[in-house]
Formats: structure tokens, sequence, C-alpha cells
């Protein structure tokens, strides 16, 4: 396997347009939040605290991306706020939908 082969100096670039697409999900899991207009204030803010974990996430892919010797610490730091947001965007569409079940 070559180095311009190696799977690792891809991640980046997967990273960054999935983070951002994720920030658009959190906005339309807020806007639903704001719709049932009961409640849902602390699940706001939970995909808020996500849709920063994603920016974060996007961010550090593309610093990633532009500084190539820094970039294995970087693509650990995206990875683990990608991961960091998608755990808690989940945890806050359960508790949505729990909500829309209950009414």
């Amino acid at each position: 396997m070559t180095s311009n082969d190696d799977p690792v100096k891809d991640r980046p670039i997967h990273i960054l347009p999935a983070a951002a697409t994720m920030v658009g999900v959190c906005m339309t899991a807020i806007s639903i939040v704001r719709v049932l207009r009961e409640g849902g204030v602390l699940v706001a803010h939970v995909v808020a605290i996500a849709s920063l974990a994603f920016l974060t996430s996007a961010v550090t892919a593309y610093l990633a991306i532009r500084r190539a010797n820094k970039a294995a610490r970087l693509e650990v730091f995206a990875e683990r706020c990608f991961l960091t947001g998608l755990v808690l965007l989940t945890v806050a569409v359960l508790v949505i939908t729990v909500e829309i079940q209950l009414r």
C-alpha cells in the first residue's frame, strides 16, 4: 500500500461535508422543537450544543486538510467532535420522538 492509498488521509475530506450537513439537520431539529411550542427547551439546547460540536468538527477537518504537519491530531479531534454531535443529536431526537408520541 502506498502513501497515496492511505484511507486515513481521506478522513477529513469525508468529515467536512458530513459535519456541515449535520449542522443543517440540527437547525431542522431545533425548528421542530420550536413548532411543538410546549417544553423542549432542554432538547433545543442539547441540539444547539450538538450543532456546535458538528461545527467544530467541520472547522477541525478543514484545518486537517490544510495543515499536513498536524493532520493526524486534528483528524482525531474532528472525529471525536463529530461522534459527540451524533450522540447528542440522537438523544435529542429520541426525546422529541417520545414527546410527540405522548401527545
